[in-house]
């Protein structure tokens, strides 16, 4: 799993897809265990980015093969240039899952989220949160839905399962990813995941591992 945080959110690409991020927004990459990507870069004259934001990109076999001949080519710079054209041409936007969470940007929610997508078992309330960094639950409360269009609650459900991504990936069992994740019944966990994502956990493991 590739981790891309933005000013915009944190996104969780998983095998097979890109992600196209708009030019001069400021990103941080993480790649998990076992990962390995490519990345490059377009210039703004080849034309507006498809999109709107940082977007999923689907990756098909020639597309993969132009991006590993970018890393590996010495080719003429004019030869280069066509070369990025062509690929660029061939961006196009996926509804597969690039499941992205949105960051809020007031320092308090900054912290609770931070909070949770590093300890997504914990299971504060919004009023330990709020004794935690200085706000009442209810402005908290109103932070969350302004800044992120969710609830706290909502919030967390989705940082908890995209979390949870992460760990299925890695092949953990559905039982241990729902403990990682908050969860002490595994059925409760199936039944939020699968209400979210479509699928069950078990189901969309192994679309993962065979991606």
């Amino acid at each position: 799993m590739l981790t891309v945080e933005t000013t915009r959110g944190v996104f969780m690409v998983p095998p097979g897809l890109g992600l196209l991020v708009p030019a001069g927004e400021d990103h941080a990459v993480l790649a998990g265990p076992r990962t390995e990507f490519r990345c490059t870069y377009f210039h703004t004259q080849l034309g507006a980015a498809p999109g709107d934001g940082p977007s999923a990109m689907a990756m098909p076999a020639v597309l993969q093969e132009l991006l590993l001949h970018f890393d590996a080519s010495d080719a003429d710079l004019s030869l280069r240039r066509d070369t990025e054209s062509v690929a660029f041409r061939m961006l196009r936007p996926t509804d597969r899952r690039v499941v992205g969470i949105v960051l809020p940007q007031d320092d308090r929610l900054r912290t609770v989220a931070r909070g949770i997508l590093d300890d997504p078992a914990e299971d504060c309330t919004l009023e330990l949160w709020g004794f935690r960094v200085g706000a009442s639950p209810r402005n908290l409360s109103r932070l969350f839905i302004r800044e992120t269009g969710m609830t706290f609650a909502q919030w967390r459900l989705q940082a908890r399962l995209r979390i949870a991504l992460g760990l299925l990936l890695d092949g953990l069992p559905v039982g241990q990813v729902a403990r990682r994740v908050g969860y002490l019944s595994v059925s409760a966990f199936v039944a939020a995941f699968r209400k979210e994502v479509g699928q069950t956990p078990g189901v969309v493991q192994g679309e993962l591992l065979e991606a």
